[in-house]
């Protein structure tokens, strides 16, 4: 599957082009901003969660597709496609999950059938305080020269990804490698690993560039916003650190007002 196109607006935010799918190294290859197309739509955490979306305050926000087709385990002939959600704050994590059902075309392709349905959310609340960190990364030099040469940038012993994680390592390799080995380094076995980049100032000779990432599992997170304002040398960045001692609360549809009550 391709991007979503569900959600345009005219808001001055794009995403990256697709990429294609290759072998990446475990941290993800390096990407220049300068070096994409930045045409892709962009879809707000509210839009899958209204309610919950006004209600709860976060400091970082992403929506995010895999590009995967599924197959129901319960009906083989049913298929769909899933795209995720998170918005983090100080005291929680919200993570909203939406499906969409396709069909199989007479050219071989899949086509959407429906739209997207209820999001089923989930909230994760630390175990004490969150740990956080602020700071400028210096970019990756090497990935600025090769991507202005035209070469594709790596670092490291290449090993293929999981296909579910890869579009999240595509979207991180834009920050710095120190970055993202620390977003790698927690949640080894993640339940969700969600990563959204995009262009502020659509039309400006002097864009921003913001990632969101989050990597989870049942026992911790990490919660990472990098921006790079045009012609800047370093990211700036802000990292927070979740410990969670219990299993999450479920709530569900989001239009719910209850946060895991």
């Amino acid at each position: 599957m391709g991007e979503l196109i569900h959600g345009r607006r005219e808001r001055g935010v794009n995403r990256p082009a697709p990429r294609g799918r290759g072998p990446q190294t475990a941290v993800g290859a390096g990407r220049a901003p300068e070096g994409d197309r930045w045409e892709g739509t962009v879809i707000e955490f509210v839009e899958m969660a209204p309610l919950l979306g006004r209600s709860d305050a976060g400091f970082a926000d992403a929506v995010s597709d895999d590009g995967l087709v599924r197959r129901r385990k319960t009906d083989p002939n049913a298929y769909f496609r899933r795209r995720v959600g998170f918005r983090a704050s100080e005291d929680q994590i919200l993570v909203a999950v939406q499906e969409q059902p396709l069909a199989p075309r007479a050219n071989g392709t899949m086509g959407v059938t429906g739209p997207y349905g209820p999001a089923t959310t989930t909230t994760y609340r630390p175990h004490g305080p969150v740990g956080r960190r602020l700071g400028k990364v210096a970019i990756d030099l090497h990935v600025r020269a090769e991507a202005s040469a035209g070469a594709a940038a790596t670092t490291g012993a290449t090993e293929k990804p999981s296909r579910a994680h890869e579009r999240a390592l595509s979207q991180l390799a834009f920050l710095p490698e120190p970055v993202r080995r620390s977003v790698m380094g927690r949640a080894p076995a993640p339940e969700h690993f969600i990563a959204e980049a995009v262009r502020l100032n659509r039309g400006s000779i002097t864009p921003t560039h913001r990632v969101s990432a989050l990597r989870l599992d049942g026992r911790e997170a990490i919660v990472v916003v990098g921006s790079l304002l045009h012609g800047a040398t370093h990211w700036q960045v802000e990292q927070r650190t979740y410990a969670f001692a219990e299993q999450p609360a479920l709530d569900a549809p989001a239009s719910r007002p209850q946060l895991g009550r």
